[in-house]
């Protein structure tokens, strides 16, 4: 009896473990995938204060097109007419999203940025800027608590 009993409590050990398991590698998988799509900039906030966005902000676009590659577009100009393109390798894991350019930094330098990923849904995405290193000013921890929030381009 005692020897059923001890086979039984292992096995549903073994099923525990195995459903934890499962649990965890669905939520990385869903939040990469989730992530991947063209998203435009909806609203900017820093230190609590909405920013309002110009014509050319909001057509700021962040293009997730693989598990690593990013590509972000940003305008500029009195008709929003410059446009500006740059390839970022990325990361997300933790809830915690980076990317890095060799290039795209101060004087041609490697470029930096980390955010706290605060929510990741199918078509919303709110990031809270953490560090930037190798951008204009000071590089590390940014002083400023700036969260922007994006919108899935459907």
């Amino acid at each position: 009896m005692r020897i059923r009993a001890v086979s039984y409590m292992l096995f549903l050990f073994s099923v525990t473990l195995l459903t934890a398991c499962d649990k965890e590698d669905e939520n990385i998988d869903t939040s990469t995938t989730k992530i991947l799509g063209k998203w435009n900039l909806d609203k900017k906030s820093i230190n609590g204060s909405e920013i309002v966005l110009s014509e050319c902000d909001k057509k700021e676009i962040y293009e997730f097109k693989s598990s690593v590659h990013l590509t972000t577009i940003s305008y500029a100009g009195d008709l929003c007419d410059i446009v500006t393109s740059s390839n970022w390798v990325y990361d997300l894991t933790n809830n915690r999203l980076s990317y890095s350019n060799q290039t795209a930094g101060q004087n041609g330098g490697e470029l930096t940025r980390r955010y706290n990923v605060v929510n990741l849904t199918d078509d919303n995405m709110q990031l809270e800027l953490i560090s930037e290193v190798g951008g204009i000013g000071e590089d590390g921890d940014v002083e400023d608590k700036i969260v922007t929030t994006w919108v899935k381009n459907k």
